[in-house]
């Protein structure tokens, strides 16, 4: 998103007086006004029932909305009831109510000011509909239609191109790095817009209560209680509302980490964080579910077979863990042709992403699994057969893929 004011900041006036302050602004383009943006000082405190308003040029009200006490001093975001579309060459003029001092710039509108994306103009007095630029009132919530001079008040908006939604923001990037059970995560994030405002949440995937934190902060910190591999969720949510999600994973080591040993549970995080971060499915379930998920594209992960196998020296045993993950739909969509089809490419993104990460060396950092039996050296290979299954409110569409993982040295062999 990007801000109309372009210009430096104003000082605080001192002034025991009540006003109405207003500037006027022309869009050169198609805008849609998400946020107003005011300047105040310390001294402008306890200010009861403050306004801020959009007026258009023949003074009626085009938005209104309702400003903290003390918003706190400098600039401040304050986000409308609802987004405001001005058309392409449209005046209009922004203004908020004070209560005893106010933000100005003395003669910052001697000329036009344009915005940093020359989208939008601050008006010079000269071109303004008034032949002044800014403008007050003395009576608040009153359209400012005095002025003298070309000061700027403090009195901003915060914008995106266009009329209709503002577009989403996207997770480029997240990182988790370990040291011992203590984890930092973190994301990069873009918009097309601007930052402002952005959230981002860190679900951490412990039954613990997610992490928020506000851009510029895009990391967070966390402590688990016990050793294994923890899927993340990444939200980030925009000053318009808009999301995007990212999944991720981390693998915690403390005094209860073991070796030796078949971890199930650590090899079934770590090959639903591997769909996951495939960006093909919108929910994960590690059991076979009873009921018909729900949304587009489940995916459910359980084990189906554990089988020892010669794949060891003396005296040790492996382990191969057949391991079933089966997509589904929500339904019998129409049309089917479409439904295969994506579907297909989420059979197609899983299958290949396993045989490039054979040992899931991405996911599992100490070893854990020796490679996903791709070819079936050890029985069945990795392979996907698709169907249907039935519920007691009808069918679904599924795939079900057979992943094949085999473990080197689980089970000692002889006398304890």
């Amino acid at each position: 998103m990007v801000l109309a004011w372009n210009g430096a900041d104003p000082s605080e006036v001192g002034d025991g007086s009540n006003y109405e302050l207003g500037v006027w602004y022309r869009a050169e383009v198609d805008i849609t006004i998400t946020h107003l943006r005011i300047w105040t000082g310390p001294g402008e405190i306890n200010v009861t029932n403050r306004r801020g308003r959009i007026w258009s040029s023949g003074g009626g009200a085009l938005a209104v909305i309702t400003l903290p006490d003390n918003p706190g001093d400098g600039w401040t975001l304050h986000a409308l009831t609802a987004p405001l579309q001005i058309d392409s060459g449209t005046t209009f003029l922004p203004s908020y109510s004070t209560g005893g001092n106010y933000g100005a710039l003395p003669n910052a509108l001697n000329a036009n000011v344009p915005s940093a994306d020359g989208n939008l103009v601050a008006l010079s007095a000269a071109n303004s509909p008034t032949g002044f630029n800014g403008t007050f009132n003395t009576d608040p919530e009153t359209f400012p239609n005095s002025g003298f001079g070309a000061p700027f008040y403090g009195v901003d908006f915060q914008y995106t191109l266009g009329h209709g939604d503002a577009t989403p923001p996207r997770i480029v990037d997240t990182s988790a790095i370990a040291d011992g059970l203590q984890v930092t995560a973190a994301a990069v994030v873009e918009d097309d817009e601007d930052l402002t405002g952005l959230t981002l949440r860190i679900d951490w995937g412990d039954g613990t209560d997610a992490t928020t934190v506000t851009y510029p902060t895009l990391q967070a910190s966390h402590t688990y209680a016990t050793s294994g591999i923890y899927p993340l969720l990444f939200r980030a949510t925009d000053s318009s509302g808009e999301t995007a999600n990212r999944a991720d994973f981390v693998q915690v080591f403390g005094a209860d980490a073991s070796s030796n040993r078949l971890n199930t549970k650590a090899m079934q995080q770590a090959l639903a964080s591997h769909a996951m971060v495939l960006g093909n499915f919108k929910t994960v379930s590690l059991h076979e579910p009873r009921v018909r998920p729900a949304e587009p594209l489940h995916v459910a992960l359980w084990w189906s077979t554990i089988t020892p196998i010669d794949a060891s020296g003396l005296a040790v045993t492996s382990a191969r863990v057949e391991w079933l993950l089966r997509m589904y739909t929500p339904g019998e969509q129409e049309p089917q042709d479409e439904m295969d089809a994506i579907i297909g490419d989420a059979t197609d993104r899983l299958i290949g992403s396993l045989a490039r990460d054979f040992d899931l060396d991405d996911h599992v950092v100490d070893g854990l699994v020796r490679m996903i039996d791709i070819r079936g050296a050890h029985g069945a290979r990795l392979n996907a057969v698709a169907g249907w299954a039935r519920w007691s409110d009808g069918m679904s569409r599924v795939v079900t893929v057979t992943i094949p993982v085999i473990v080197n040295d689980v089970w000692q062999e002889g006398a304890a």
